[in-house]
Formats: structure tokens, C-alpha cells, sequence
């Protein structure tokens, strides 16, 4: 079986329910963004088309472009981009408490 192509990458901004983290490049598609061509399935959570192919609306956050993959077998017309978060996304948050008498920040 391949790897997903988000395989284990727990910063990769695919969100959680995404088929790119339990699916290959090619064994979904991408769409621009939710249509009534794939509706969300309420048992599970994904979107499908009516012939069973899952399909991520996030191309941007999969990182790979809008195109019929699966169902239509679309060739990957680019390397794929694996967006992650920001090296320091850790620490861009605002800080919401007051700092402790020993924070050096």
C-alpha cells in the first residue's frame, strides 16, 4: 500500500480529516473548494464524489493543485509542495497571560 502524502507530518497544514493523510497522491482529488459534486459524508466526515473517489477542498493547505486525480486520473502536473507551519509557529501566538516572575520575556 503507498504512503500517504501526509504521512505522519504532524505540521503539515492538511487539516486532520484530510484524504491526503490516509491516501497516496492519486487515490484522491482536489477541488477549489466544497461543491454539491462532493458532498460531506456526516458518518465519517470526508467529502466524496458519487463514484465512491475522496476528495480534499484545500488545495492550498495540501499543497498540491486542484485537479481530478483519482477520478479522472489526472497526471501530477508538479512536483509537490508540502506546506508546513512557520518554524516559529510555536511562538507566534500572542501571550495571554501575564509572564511568570521568572520569564525572562
Amino acid at each position: 500500500m503507498p504512503e500517504p502524502f501526509a504521512n505522519g507530518d504532524a505540521h503539515h497544514r492538511a487539516c486532520g480529516i484530510c484524504p491526503s493523510r490516509f491516501h497516496a497522491v492519486g487515490e484522491f482529488d482536489v477541488f477549489e473548494r466544497p461543491t454539491p459534486e462532493c458532498p460531506l459524508n456526516k458518518a465519517d466526515g470526508h467529502r466524496y464524489l458519487s463514484d465512491g473517489a475522496p476528495v480534499c477542498v484545500h488545495p492550498v493547505k495540501v499543497g498540491l493543485p486542484a485537479r481530478r486525480y483519482k477520478s479522472e486520473n489526472a497526471p501530477l502536473a508538479v512536483e509537490p509542495a508540502t506546506p508546513t507551519a512557520p518554524a516559529n509557529a510555536a511562538n507566534s501566538s500572542p501571550r495571554t497571560t501575564a509572564p511568570d516572575a521568572g520569564d525572562s520575556q
